[in-house]
């Protein structure tokens, strides 16, 4: 791509040199709002650094968007200009009528979130079509690119300062790049899935990524990922203090959470639960975060009170018995089995949790294998194996065959 870049008042202006027609345009904000509205579509993807602090700073958004004559137009934003037009932004980004398309979209969803408080609706992952179409559960965008539209992207720049300006003309070509293969990939995907029967497949797989809770960062996150770490109710209930104040002093400090206090510190003061600052010193996992005093006394007030804490009752589960491990193993076979048969990724079916709960409570209503999609797939023959309505054999080849069991 030949491509200029022009600072203005109010956005980069990216001004394409080619002859064809159809071919893709960079051009300003006001320009790709009048696009929009003429296309059902938008491709969004940002640019961000958050090394060093606990909120990703936004350095730019990326727009495409493809018209009913099949032009593809294109817009990067300067998200750290004061100038910025924010209302014209928030135009294109919230209406409802036009499909924002994104790749693993929760890191962008979470910039958005961020800053506007506000999820954009609908959306479209294209990560997650592509492992329903069975490209893998976390295809990467560039081999999504280079399988769908046969081109290499030039990674070059790829771990960039974006917050550096003015922007180079490499920088601009790969952010630009992004949104436009994003745009051109869109519509293949999307035929692919109305042509197997599965346009409403994505549609279920993708709630989770509008729900609110997953970007209001108040620490249930962390909480669910670490949980399983303490030994017993007395440390689960100072983990969970501990985590949820780290998260808040993070916020607070606007720093990486793991800068604030380790996740293995938190574990291990948790089990250990020290009452006194130079016993703090003495955890395996010490680093910088044992220099900052509030820290410390931060640390020994949370393990206080949460000695005193009912609000927290045990949750921990029971852990698996030999009998139910191998009932596991046997239904993780099955769900292979099953996702092989449908070209989609393994992941997609259910995880650990979900399998659990189907060998356990079997009724559970919130359990994704007893509904939809997942259930016609794979959830109704793991119930049926465990009701012991349903035999696993293997042929002659070697193949596995799953089969309803016959009377008597």
């Amino acid at each position: 791509m030949n491509i200029e870049q022009k600072n203005t008042d109010d956005h980069i202006v990216l001004k394409q040199k080619n002859e064809n027609e159809t071919a893709e345009i960079s051009q300003s904000l006001a320009e790709f709002a009048k696009a929009c509205q003429h296309a059902s579509f938008i491709a969004i993807d940002t640019e961000f650094q958050r090394e060093k602090n606990y909120f990703p700073k936004w350095c730019l958004l990326q727009l495409a968007c493809i018209d009913s004559s099949g032009k593809v137009h294109a817009c990067i934003v300067d998200a750290m200009d004061t100038k910025t037009d924010w209302q014209l932004v928030k135009q294109i980004l919230f209406e409802q009528k036009l499909v924002k398309v994104l790749h693993a979209a929760k890191q962008d969803l979470e910039i958005l979130w961020n800053y506007f408080s506000q999820l954009p609706k609908p959306i479209f992952d294209t990560q997650i079509a592509a492992a329903i179409l069975g490209f893998g559960a976390q295809c990467g965008y560039e081999r999504l690119v280079r399988n769908l539209l046969h081109i290499e992207i030039d990674k070059a720049v790829q771990y960039t300062d974006w917050q550096a300006r003015p922007l180079s003309h490499k920088q601009i070509q790969y952010a630009l790049g992004d949104v436009i293969y994003l745009a051109q990939i869109y519509p293949l995907l999307h035929k692919k899935l109305a042509e197997q029967g599965r346009a409403t497949w994505i549609d279920e797989l993708q709630k989770q990524l509008l729900d609110k809770k997953l970007y209001e960062n108040d620490g249930s996150q962390a909480w669910a990922r670490l949980a399983n770490k303490a030994r017993d109710e007395k440390s689960a209930k100072a983990l969970k203090r501990l985590v949820t104040w780290r998260e808040k002093r993070a916020q607070q400090l606007d720093k990486p959470r793991q800068w604030v206090c380790p996740d293995d510190a938190l574990i291990e003061l948790a089990r250990s639960r020290p009452t006194k600052h130079e016993l703090i010193g003495k955890v395996r996992a010490n680093g910088r975060w044992l220099q900052d005093r509030q820290t410390l006394k931060d640390i020994i007030e949370q393990i206080r009170i949460s000695a005193d804490d009912t609000s927290m009752p045990s949750t921990k589960e029971a852990p698996l018995n030999t009998h139910e491990k191998n009932l596991i193993n046997i239904l993780k076979a099955m769900q292979r089995f099953c996702a092989e048969e449908h070209g989609i990724a393994t992941e997609m079916l259910a995880n650990n949790q979900n399998l659990n709960e189907l060998l356990r409570e079997q009724e559970k209503k919130n359990n994704p294998l007893l509904n939809g999609w997942r259930f016609e797939i794979f959830g109704e023959k793991a119930l049926n194996f465990l009701n012991g309505n349903l035999a696993i054999s293997v042929t002659k080849e070697g193949k596995l065959i799953l089969q309803a069991k016959t009377a008597g």
